[in-house]
């Protein structure tokens, strides 16, 4: 049985080629005992995430959009650790961080969205943890109810809310960035 299930929703399995590139990040991961669930088509993401958490073999969650590139080969085994350290630990993020030669509607977005937060160099309790890149333990997401199947955007923040209100950190995780 795998102990990570990395969970990706894609509308058209492409996402303008990314997908592609992102199985082949995830191929590199350092940590091999991995399951990778695409999930095509469904809609909103909450509703592929759930669709994913119902395939998922894996005692961990890795959540990640079809547009993410992974920052380095121990992603996913530095999302994973701190889980496994700390069970107060909710929810690990990568730090996200975007291309400087974006467009600027793209930018524009991205900053609404939240914009990047720094990489860093030891465990930081925030809610830039985002579904773009980040890991939960299976039986966390289930004790807060998955996913809202509703919600067209806020999906983080409303996995966010939950956790914190179960008592659970959401942290970044250092070194590592997407």
């Amino acid at each position: 049985m795998p102990k990570v299930s990395v969970i990706i929703p894609t509308l058209d399995g492409s996402c303008n080629g990314n997908v592609e590139k992102l199985l082949g990040d995830i191929r590199r991961q350092t940590l091999k005992d991995l399951e990778v669930i695409l999930i095509k088509g469904v809609s909103p993401n909450g509703r592929a995430r759930n669709e994913g958490v119902k395939k998922a073999r894996g005692d961990y969650l890795v959540f990640m959009d079809d547009d993410t590139i992974l920052g380095h080969e121990r992603v996913i085994e530095n999302l994973i650790a701190p889980l496994e350290r700390e069970r107060r630990i909710g929810m690990t993020g990568a730090s996200p961080m975007y291309p400087k030669d974006l467009p600027w509607l793209q930018g524009t977005f991205a900053q609404i969205r939240g914009g990047e937060f720094p990489i860093v160099k030891e465990i930081v309790d925030t809610d830039y943890a985002q579904h773009a890149c980040c890991a939960l333990r299976k039986e966390v997401y289930e004790e807060v109810g998955w996913e809202s199947e509703d919600l067209i955007t806020g999906t983080d923040n409303d996995l966010r809310q939950r956790l914190h209100r179960a008592g659970y950190r959401v942290v970044i995780v250092p070194e590592t960035w997407v």
